[in-house]
């Protein structure tokens, strides 16, 4: 039970910070392998026991080569249109960006944060989002601060802050 706890908590604050989801997996999934190579090399016939052990070090060498990034995976799966661009994780989150071809017009990105959608630059969802921003400004006669809750792609805020120089903008993200 010790173990269990002491290895979700190092996973979960060191190694997933430090070296990402996908080397977090074949890290812990070689010390299980070495942990089974050690109890092999218990066994009466040791020569049996190295030659195994052997063979699964090289196996496991050669699968954990060729293992794709399970994230990106992931994000092929979901969004088989898509390409991913940019990605980077750290403990608590996987952001994405992914671009997919536009019928009229450049490519368009997408921002998509544990899988979730979360901003793009499509000029039809940035519009609406410029929208939001300004029709709350236009219908107060002389606005000084004003808040947005939510920075997604920042078309919202960027649109409240061009409206006026006198008011005062902050963007709270959740």
């Amino acid at each position: 039970v010790a173990g269990a706890v002491a290895g979700s908590l190092l996973t979960g604050f060191f190694l997933l910070p430090a070296i990402g989801g996908r080397e977090s997996l074949l890290l812990t999934s070689a010390l299980a392998l070495a942990m089974g190579l050690l109890l092999l090399t218990q066994v009466s016939r040791r020569l049996i026991a190295v030659g195994a052990g052997t063979v699964a070090v090289g196996a496991f060498a050669l699968v954990a080569w060729k293992t794709p990034d399970p994230v990106v995976e992931l994000l092929r799966s979901r969004f088989p249109n898509e390409v991913p661009v940019w990605r980077e994780e750290d403990g608590h989150a996987s952001v994405a960006i992914l671009q997919r071809r536009s019928r009229f017009g450049p490519p368009v990105h997408a921002l998509y944060i544990n899988g979730t959608h979360q901003a793009s630059d499509n000029p039809t969802m940035v519009g609406y989002h410029r929208l939001i921003g300004t029709l709350p400004m236009a219908i107060h006669s002389d606005p000084q601060r004003a808040l947005v809750i939510g920075a997604g792609g920042g078309a919202t805020a960027g649109a409240v802050a061009a409206f006026s120089d006198r008011t005062s903008v902050d963007v709270v993200e959740l």
